[in-house]
């Protein structure tokens, strides 16, 4: 077969339902089979008492960093999703997450708020507290929008 088995772990794969001990056979990097008695391969890797399972998606990850994504490995985590605050302007962050040279998988959504703020005040300002702090005491914005008048000062 060639390539590398990983063989005797509890394999977890959400595809065929397994939830068992087995064998996961890759070929060039990818997945070429997974199930039981999986044998032949260059390389075998004995995960008993492990868990084989593909990577998991944090969909609500805060402190996207290198840092961040090297703890999140350790557990398993193969992507990470900013889709609670979302960030603003979107092109830049990922040209930011790029440069970054970042270890995992990695998105965001669009920040809503800081989309109003920047169509109401032509404002093309990074997402951050220290800018929606800003935001807050922008009359063109915030006269426009539902709040608490304790809030806007």
């Amino acid at each position: 077969m060639g390539g590398l088995v990983i063989s005797g772990g509890r394999v977890v794969d959400p595809a065929s339902g397994m939830d068992a001990v087995g064998d996961v056979a890759l070929l060039d990097g990818r997945i070429a089979a997974v199930g039981t008695g999986l044998g032949g391969a260059e390389r075998v890797i004995d995960a008993a008492g492990l868990v084989v399972a593909p990577g998991f998606i944090d969909l609500h990850a805060h402190g996207q960093s290198i840092p961040a994504d090297r703890m999140q490995a350790f557990d398993g985590v193969t992507t990470t999703l900013d889709l609670e605050a979302g960030v603003m302007p979107v092109a830049s962050w990922y040209r930011r997450q790029a440069a970054q040279g970042r270890v995992l998988n990695y998105g965001a959504s669009a920040n809503w708020a800081f989309a109003r703020i920047g169509a109401m005040t032509g404002s093309n300002e990074e997402a951050s507290l220290e800018a929606f702090g800003r935001a807050m005491r922008d009359r063109r914005w915030v006269e426009n929008v539902a709040i608490d008048p304790e809030v806007a000062g």
